[in-house]
């Protein structure tokens, strides 16, 4: 009686010990899931502010090279 009580509080003890390390696996991949989502997210918010840094670029692009372009078809047609 004696060993079986010794063996089911050693096996006890295991099963708390990996119930903890499973436990805190779990806890840091859940950590790495929130990091990598946030990277995703600030990820697609930094894209989406250069895309309109560069749409607002080529729009200033246009607006300056406009003139020389209606001025170089003004010569070319005359």
């Amino acid at each position: 009686m004696f060993r079986s009580k010794k063996k089911l509080r050693e096996q006890l003890q295991f099963e708390k010990e990996q119930n903890i390390a499973l436990r805190n696996a779990l806890t840091s991949s859940k950590n790495e899931n929130r990091r990598k989502q946030s990277l995703i997210r600030n990820t697609k918010v930094a894209h989406q502010e250069l895309r309109q840094q560069y749409d607002a670029l080529q729009i200033l692009y246009m607006k300056a090279t406009a003139p020389k372009e209606l001025k170089r078809k003004q010569i070319e047609g005359r």
